[in-house]
């Protein structure tokens, strides 16, 4: 990431928080992306290393400066813990990750990566931000004309719908449908 790119994104984050905390994955690239992230990283930033999550080895890196502080964790199956004590959540459009935030009635800004197959994030995006009014998104493409930042600014991520509980009895449902039985209440 060019020092520009994070100079920017640092900007924008200073404005409205204190703290970001960057989840990556456990792909090599994605250790090896946010490892230029933080050699990007202007000195006056210090480094510390804490667990973010009770009983948990997940460790993050943490830079601290008199504005900010980075948190880059990797990740773990329980970061909802960690998702609990956000104010805001921006994440990738993932399913997964968009219901686990959605579950814990925290804010979400989702961005889509067009790079994928079948575009089925934005898919998704669309349930959850368009159809619904769960949540907000932008695509990445949208990132170099302050998109996000307009989201976050605009603060209509204060202003979302909840997501209602799970209802287990649709998979029922679809299942019996697909198999071409009679439903449970027949």
């Amino acid at each position: 990431m060019p020092r520009k790119e994070l100079q920017a994104w640092r900007d924008m984050v200073s404005a409205y928080t204190d703290t970001l905390i960057i989840q990556y994955g456990p792909k090599p690239e994605s250790l090896e992306y946010i490892q230029k992230c933080i050699a990007a990283l202007p000195r006056h930033y210090t480094r510390t290393s804490k667990p973010d999550i009770d009983d948990s080895k997940a460790k993050s890196i943490t830079f601290t400066s008199p504005n900010l502080e980075l948190r880059f964790i990797p990740f773990h199956p329980q970061l909802t813990e960690l998702v609990k004590q956000c104010k805001l959540v921006i994440s990738h459009a993932g399913t997964g990750s968009i219901v686990d935030v959605l579950r814990c009635n925290i804010p979400l800004i989702i961005v889509t990566n067009s790079l994928l197959m079948n575009n089925h994030q934005l898919e998704a995006s669309d349930e959850f931000s368009v159809r619904h009014n769960y949540c907000l998104s932008c695509q990445d493409c949208e990132l170099p004309q302050h998109k996000l930042e307009q989201l976050i600014k605009d603060e209509k991520w204060q202003h979302l719908d909840q997501l209602p509980p799970p209802n287990g009895a649709i998979v029922g449902h679809i299942l019996y449908d697909e198999m071409g039985l009679p439903g449970p209440e027949n």
